[in-house]
């Protein structure tokens, strides 16, 4: 028996009690578009947003009415993504004579009966299993926080994550708040523009050719190890990364997490004026600029797929390694393709900390999952640029900032206004270009609070609730 049931309750229906379950589901559909940060938590689980705004709405109060439970005095809400192959670990989020309770809102499970994602609770000694819940969609998981329990992740076969809700609520404060991480600083002030990092010269080790102009070169030496380190402790520590279901039918690279860099500050930073020499180097060409800057990282479980950057341009791809901790046999690497195909393979290139791959846009390839063993994600630092900066800016644009479903069509107007309109002027361009990006930032955020404004976080469903 638990003792005496730990007072664990489970829900299966308590979204229809108070809500609409096409709302809710749009909720569901929200946590897939906001932005996480991976960091291992004492569960084991790696990602995770915090949702801490919406501390003081009635969404919390009718939760804890639902389901009975006190008000405490502090709450901490967050969004969390529990995937296969997570190295989970019994947890116990209070401490000897601590008091709270924990709350689970399971909005997003894609699986079959055989598809696990349950959470096992133990006895105090942590010796014996005393129950088991399955993770159903739309259930509702609560007990107090003493209890131990750990996560079974998604069964191998699932690529989808198990997203859901989490709150903690104590009258402790620590209970709630001791795992909140320091993420405020941006990119270019983690990499000034006067802190110089390109070397005199960069070390060429191979290069793999497809046609004359198609050609993968692989180089060392571009950054030193403390600029690498800094780096990868950006993108595990600071950055947020976007989260992309898993697709096994589609024509996308099939990575799930990628972390995008603010152009204007990846161009005010010192990393830029390293990458672009590098590229310059190998390309004999000048005046590069970037049009897409991230970080995508990749766990054992992964399953990428064969894409090229671009199709009909002129561009170039500069990709940087980022784990110090992988040997050589930890995998993680690329692999180019002469043809989408992927029947041949033109070349491949090891995971090494530090290594560099640039290449022609239009060489297929795909990254490769690190092995089972590793404990950190495969990161790597992608900069696609365009010939120009004009280019750059007006491909970001109709990638990123537009509304126009047609990225060519967007492309072609946009050409049209900048040789028109702002008179061919790059400046102008971007100070376009900035409002656009500055806008599509508030239409995201206002976009994610009017979808929990749904479940009575803003107002529209508060006297329904």
């Amino acid at each position: 028996s638990l003792e005496p049931k730990h007072n664990i309750q489970v829900v299966h229906n308590i979204l229809e009690s108070w809500t609409n379950f096409n709302r809710f589901t749009g909720v569901s559909d929200s946590l897939k578009e906001v932005f996480y940060q991976f960091h291992v938590l004492d569960d084991g689980i790696n990602w995770e947003v915090n949702l801490n705004q919406f501390n003081n709405s009635k969404f919390v109060t009718k939760v804890l009415d639902q389901l009975q439970i006190p008000a405490y005095k502090y709450y901490n809400i967050s969004g969390r993504i529990l995937r296969r192959g997570d190295n989970v670990r019994i947890n116990q989020i209070c401490r000897a004579g601590e008091m709270g309770s924990v709350i689970n809102m399971i909005t997003s499970v894609s699986m079959n009966r055989n598809g696990y994602a349950e959470i096992l609770f133990f006895n105090k000694e942590k010796s014996d299993i005393l129950r088991t819940v399955r993770a159903n969609p739309f259930s509702v998981i609560a007990f107090p926080c003493d209890v131990p329990y750990q996560w079974q992740p998604p069964a191998v076969d699932i690529q989808q994550g198990a997203i859901f809700i989490q709150i903690v609520g104590s009258n402790i404060e620590e209970v709630c708040f001791r795992r909140q991480p320091e993420r405020e600083r941006t990119f270019n002030t983690y990499f000034p523009p006067n802190q110089m990092l390109a070397p005199s010269q960069i070390n060429i080790r191979q290069v793999f050719e497809l046609t004359d102009e198609m050609k993968v070169y692989v180089v060392d030496d571009v950054f030193r190890r403390d600029q690498l380190q800094g780096l990868q402790s950006y993108f595990l520590d600071v950055a947020s990364y976007s989260y992309h279901e898993a697709d096994e039918h589609g024509e996308s690279d099939n990575v799930i997490a990628l972390a995008p860099v603010n152009l204007i500050e990846f161009t005010s930073s010192s990393i830029w004026s390293a990458v672009e020499q590098a590229i310059a180097a190998v390309s004999g060409k000048q005046g590069w600029w970037p049009y897409d800057v991230s970080c995508n990282l990749n766990e054992a479980f992964d399953h990428t797929r064969i894409h090229p950057d671009c199709f009909d341009r002129d561009e170039y791809t500069f990709l940087l390694y980022l784990n110090p901790e992988y040997d050589i046999s930890d995998l993680g690497g690329t692999v180019w393709y002469t043809d989408e195909s992927g029947e041949e393979i033109l070349g491949s290139v090891l995971n090494r900390f530090g290594r560099v791959a640039v290449f022609h846009c239009a060489i297929p390839h795909a990254a490769r999952p690190p092995h089972a063993r590793t404990t950190t994600p495969r990161l790597t630092f992608a900069v696609k640029v365009a010939p120009s900066r004009a280019e750059a800016l007006i491909r970001s644009w109709s990638e990123h900032g537009g509304d126009a479903e047609d990225e060519l069509e967007a492309e072609v107007e946009l050409w049209d206004r900048f040789k028109g309109e702002w008179g061919g002027k790059v400046e102008k361009l971007e100070r376009e270009y900035r409002k656009v990006m500055e806008t599509q930032s508030v239409k995201m955020k206002e976009y994610f609070e009017g979808i929990f404004g749904g479940l009575g976080l803003g107002s529209p469903l508060n006297d329904e609730l």
